[in-house]
């Protein structure tokens, strides 16, 4: 057989179908992937910008604290007066102070962040200078040392408060930075996110769409598959079942009805002996029947064809031999220096009383529209079976005519010979 030839082509859309569902489930998969690092991410940043934001809540009562210490202590200096005012103011500074270290305490404690660590750090020692002269200058109030206590507030209090607020001011700040880069972050990623998300979801309701759509379009062409596999069969019943016609009007009308379903110009029913070296014996070669539609050439076409050993090859296989090519014009087969040619091709081997008897094959020279498929293939193979036992009826016949012939003869010598 020629290169050219192409076998048909079979398309399954079993694995289409799983394979489009695995997509599906992988995009699906792939979608709550992606949310869930999402959600996971979200719940970091609000625990993290949460715990930030209770740091500069415990910031602000720290500056509160040392603030409301200085002013407890300018009151101090303006009470003097007044023992009992002046110790009551006191009683005040400490409380603040008592406050300042509860809350150190707690923005210190486990959990802190090495941000607050870092920059209190720094600000540590100027705290602590800016505490011990702040009771330097009420124990001197409290001794009635107006003067000398005035003197610290000024030259040492009132400096060291104004650079510890500004520690205090510049650690609020850079808290406020780093939760506002943290809210940032989480905002880009979170669009980042929903980027994704989204595309995502296209690509999953776009192949949803492609998978519904190609199951209904396969179920559709089922549909007709079974509804037209249901119409030959009819159609091979009514033929079959026609009173008045002889077996080989039967095959004859068999082949012209194969040529119409299968949109094929020649039917042939061919009777092939095989050798048991796998050879043939073209003197035992026979076309049984033949029916053509719109192709004048097909007795010499047959002839060719019954002596091919492409023909040969088909009568070996136990399944439908199909070529299908819309696109080439010919195919060639060459056998013995003859050539021939045709476009599409399907045939099956018959089986009659259990040997290969010969092959039953329908060819058009004219290309196909449309490619095989599994109903021709499956009309072809219930053809090829109603023609194996209509020959084996057809032999049997044969066989019982020879039969009664014979016995004829038997009892017409008989006679002659007791006439005699």
């Amino acid at each position: 057989m020629n290169n050219n030839a192409k076998p048909s082509r079979v398309y399954s859309a079993q694995p289409v179908i799983i394979s489009g569902f695995i997509a599906l489930l992988l995009l699906l998969a792939a979608l709550f992937a992606v949310w869930y690092q999402s959600v996971e991410e979200n719940k970091r940043v609000l625990a993290t910008t949460s715990h930030m934001q209770s740091e500069m809540q415990l910031i602000y009562q720290i500056r509160d604290s040392v603030s409301r210490r200085a002013v407890f202590l300018l009151h101090m200096t303006q009470t003097t007066y007044d023992p009992f005012l002046l110790d009551e103011q006191y009683i005040h500074f400490k409380d603040a102070a008592s406050l300042f270290l509860l809350t150190r305490e707690k923005l210190l404690g486990p959990g802190a962040s090495e941000t607050v660590l870092r920059i209190w750090e720094k600000a540590s020692p100027l705290m602590n200078k800016g505490s011990g002269v702040q009771i330097k200058a009420a124990q001197l109030l409290l001794n009635n040392q107006f003067t000398e206590a005035q003197k610290v507030i000024t030259t040492e209090v009132l400096p060291i408060q104004e650079a510890v607020m500004s520690a205090l001011d510049e650690m609020l700040n850079i808290q406020q930075q780093a939760v506002d880069e943290q809210l940032t972050n989480a905002k880009v990623l979170n669009k980042r996110t929903d980027i994704i998300l989204l595309g995502l979801s296209g690509v999953i309701l776009l192949l949803g769409i492609f998978v519904a759509g190609f199951v209904a379009r396969r179920s559709a062409q089922s549909e007709n598959q079974l509804r037209e596999q249901s119409d030959r069969v009819r159609a091979l019943y009514d033929v079959s079942s026609i009173s008045g016609l002889s077996l080989d009007e039967q095959i004859s009308e068999m082949l012209r009805l194969g040529c119409q379903l299968t949109n094929m110009q020649t039917g042939f029913l061919l009777r092939l002996d095989k050798h048991q070296n796998g050879g043939s014996n073209p003197a035992s070669n026979e076309i049984i029947n033949t029916i053509s539609i719109g192709d004048p050439q097909n007795t010499d076409f047959g002839e060719k064809l019954l002596n091919s050993q492409f023909c040969l090859d088909n009568l070996r296989s136990s399944t439908p031999v199909v070529i299908d090519n819309s696109t080439i014009d010919d195919i060639n087969i060459f056998n013995d220096d003859q050539k021939i040619q045709f476009s599409n091709y399907i045939g099956i081997s018959l089986n009659v009383h259990g040997k290969n008897f010969g092959v039953l094959n329908f060819i058009s020279r004219k290309p196909r529209k449309k490619l095989f498929t599994d109903t021709d293939k499956d009309l072809v193979t219930l053809m090829g079976s109603w023609m194996s036992v209509t020959l084996e009826r057809i032999i049997e016949q044969s066989e019982l005519a020879d039969a009664k012939n014979v016995a004829e003869s038997a009892n017409q010598a008989k006679s002659n010979f007791i006439a005699n």
